[in-house]
């Protein structure tokens, strides 16, 4: 169970903003890791606009982590539970 849940622990995922002049990426409990915009982005949209497509892009990715970690949970369906606290508690010891 330990080693699902370090492999886990070190995928990230990618969500878009602006037709994906906005991407940004997360980890599996939906931590920021890096934001990227475009330069046609920063030109194209004022600031309300961009920070929306932010916005969008970080909820796209988090969207993305949350559905893959629901999906891996029910492929283990008998351990589903034990699973879920030890990716829990790995989250929480890491500050995430």
């Amino acid at each position: 169970m330990d080693e699902l849940v370090d492999e886990w622990s070190e995928r990230h995922f990618t969500g878009q903003g602006d037709r994906g002049g906005v991407v940004a990426n997360v980890d599996a409990v939906g931590n920021l890791l890096a934001l990227e915009i475009s330069a046609m982005s920063k030109r194209r949209l004022d600031g309300p606009a961009l920070g929306d497509a932010v916005v969008a892009a970080v909820r796209a990715a988090e969207e993305a982590a949350s559905e893959a970690q629901a999906v891996m949970l029910r492929g283990l369906h008998p351990g589903l539970a034990e699973a879920q606290q030890a990716f829990e508690a790995r989250s929480r010891r890491s500050g995430r």
